[in-house]
């Protein structure tokens, strides 16, 4: 009986490592470790391209977005800061070369959009 245990053990071991050995991988460090870091990846590397291509331009348009938040925001606040002060202070000034960053900012993101 105890023979009959360890026979199903050791065949259940080698099913294991026969499960394993089913997907080809080369033994080589760098393939493991890049694979160890790369495992939400496609297995094909046209598809892989194209996502990542993907994801970039989705990134890309909500980096846009929220550039052209910030635009609206600091005009509205440079322009409220020059309203109640009525005279140019650093502050007026501050918000205004902030709102002409983020407008830079801006235009150099939707030029690279395409």
């Amino acid at each position: 009986m105890l023979n009959l245990f360890f026979f199903l053990v050791r065949l259940n071991l080698n099913l294991i490592t026969m499960d394993h050995s089913v997907k080809a991988m080369s033994p080589h460090r760098k393939v493991a470790f890049s694979r160890l870091l790369n495992r939400h990846r496609f297995e094909n590397d046209e598809l892989e391209a194209l996502f990542q291509r993907y994801m970039f331009k989705v990134q890309h348009g909500s980096i846009a977005s929220y550039v052209a938040i910030f635009i609206v925001l600091t005009s509205i606040l440079a322009t409220a800061s020059f309203v109640m002060m009525q005279t140019p202070t650093v502050d007026n000034m501050y918000n205004s070369v902030h709102c002409l960053v983020f407008v830079i900012i801006f235009i150099f993101l939707v030029g690279h959009l395409h």
